[in-house]
């Protein structure tokens, strides 16, 4: 009897999607061959699966609250409804058709709503789902440029301020933290960093503050911290 509890626990607590997104983050050019990418929506479930797709502006402020706003102008969506049957694919065209001359890298989400027809279900877990991917148009050549203006600490984290002034964004969790606290250091990158980072995405000529749990044994007011890109 407690197998089965646990069985059903752990059933009830874990995410269950109607449908598969790919790729959920992506990076366009603004013009050319690399502006174009191709989405591929894998439908799960034994109904069939109808979806809308959308672009969106996103628009991140220093404390990391996320603001969306319809965008029907940027982006050439094919097609923008889809029905998908049971166990089936679709591919959806996303082509940045906006400005071509940017000076610094935009953000967008690519939303993917779930649509419950009248006939439908909307999934086996009775409710409509809705997938936001997110892609950056950035122009050729753009670069983030990272500083840390100041590092507070709270009784779980770390708080730390960094400016962007570059103009491309930036995903910390494709960067390396160099931890230096007297004669010790500590490199965070990969699987830890993303466990340490509150959040990760700046974007570009903004600044945001970024909760980060340090290791153990390394305090705010007696560590240097340098953030550097990973190497490719």
């Amino acid at each position: 009897m407690r197998i089965l509890l646990l069985t059903l626990l752990l059933w009830i607590a874990a995410p269950v999607y109607a449908f598969q997104v790919q790729p959920m983050v992506a990076e366009l050019a603004p013009m050319g061959k690399q502006a174009q990418r191709n989405m591929r929506i894998v439908n799960i479930e034994d109904t069939p699966l109808t979806v809308e797709v959308s672009a969106k502006n996103l628009v991140i402020n220093s404390q990391g609250e996320e603001q969306l706003t319809n965008n029907d102008s940027d982006f050439l969506i094919l097609p923008m409804t889809a029905v998908i049957p049971p166990g089936q694919a679709q591919t959806i065209v996303v082509r940045y058709i906006g400005e071509p001359a940017l000076v610094a890298s935009k953000a967008y989400r690519i939303v993917i709503d779930q649509v419950a027809l009248p006939n439908q279900a909307q999934s086996s877990v009775g409710m409509a789902l809705s997938f936001r991917t997110l892609f950056n148009v950035a122009p050729e050549d753009a670069k983030a440029d990272l500083a840390i203006t100041d590092i507070r600490s709270d009784e779980k984290a770390w708080q730390v301020n960094i400016s962007n002034s570059g103009n491309k964004y930036i995903r910390l969790i494709k960067t390396k933290w160099i931890l230096q606290q007297g004669e010790e250091q500590r490199i965070v990158q990969g699987p830890a960093l993303s466990a340490a980072l509150q959040t990760s995405f700046i974007p570009p000529n903004s600044a945001r503050v970024i909760g980060f749990t340090p290791p153990p044994g390394f305090k705010a007011e007696t560590t240097k911290v340098r953030i550097e890109p990973l190497s490719h």
